[in-house]
């Protein structure tokens, strides 16, 4: 989708994946759109989808995919979807290397990552069966120059497999399970969050497209199981969500993300 006349294109080819969740999984890295979909990373390039074969042997499952300053990172998840090793993307060789071990008291299932500004953020996620499955409302923060991790303020409703986004010096936490349509705003300045007013749709894909917050898709109505073709941005001025142009097909436990071209895919 392009500024300033919005319109969705369907002329991309479909992955080559027969079913899966992009969810958190999406991102530009190097000016090619990426998607980690189990053991592999497929790469958008001249007009055709890489990496159908190209398995990673470091990989057990991709949890998330984020660029951070230009370089790409991939959080890897084992032991039942508990995140576990943060690496670095080398999307010109297909290749990874090891950044960070995730340390044990922020190992948690399905924890949400983005970069902004030098850091790898880790969202949310659930704790273990043996806790009760209880969704965690932890924040936590790698300094990839530092090579240091810490805990930052927590997030005001725990939750899992969460939606990121980043305008500016600001996080954008929405959806997930446990948490549904709340949004949450945190502020690197004052570092706390602040509530926003809830999206449309539970569970929705948040990305920052031409400097303004946008939600995707998501669960239909209210409490409903179907996929929505809602697009809508937030506007900081009035505090509530103004609708875009809708998606051609509805989804959910997709994946979004903008390129630096400002293409909302």
């Amino acid at each position: 989708m392009r500024s300033p006349s919005p319109k969705w294109e369907t002329n991309i080819p479909k992955l080559p994946i027969d079913y899966g969740s992009p969810s958190g999984r999406v991102a530009e890295v190097n000016g090619m759109l990426h998607v980690g979909y189990g053991d592999r990373m497929f790469q958008f390039k001249k007009g055709a989808w890489e990496g159908e074969e190209n398995h990673l042997p470091e990989i057990q499952d991709i949890g998330s995919v984020c660029e951070c300053e230009g370089k790409g990172y991939v959080m890897d998840i084992k032991d039942r979807d508990r995140c576990s090793s943060i690496y670095e993307w080398k999307s010109e060789t297909r290749d990874l290397e090891l950044l960070t071990k995730i340390p044990d008291e922020y190992q948690l299932k399905n924890r949400s990552a983005i970069g902004h500004n030098g850091n790898i953020y880790l969202v949310g996620g659930m704790r273990s069966v043996k806790e009760g499955f209880l969704f965690s409302d932890r924040v936590d923060c790698f300094d990839i120059n530092k090579g240091e991790w810490k805990p930052i303020k927590k997030i005001k409703n725990a939750r899992w497999d969460c939606s990121l986004a980043v305008i500016d010096d600001k996080m954008f936490v929405g959806g997930g399970l446990g948490a549904w349509n709340s949004v949450e705003c945190f502020s690197m300045e004052k570092q706390e969050f602040i509530d926003i007013k809830p999206t449309t749709k539970d569970r929705c894909q948040l990305s920052s497209w031409n400097g303004k917050l946008v939600a995707t898709g998501g669960w239909g109505d209210i409490g409903e199981w179907e996929s929505s073709n809602c697009v809508e941005k937030y506007d900081e001025l009035s505090g509530y969500w103004l609708p875009l142009p809708s998606i051609n097909e509805g989804r959910k436990g997709h994946g979004a993300c903008t390129t630096k071209d400002n293409q909302l895919f």
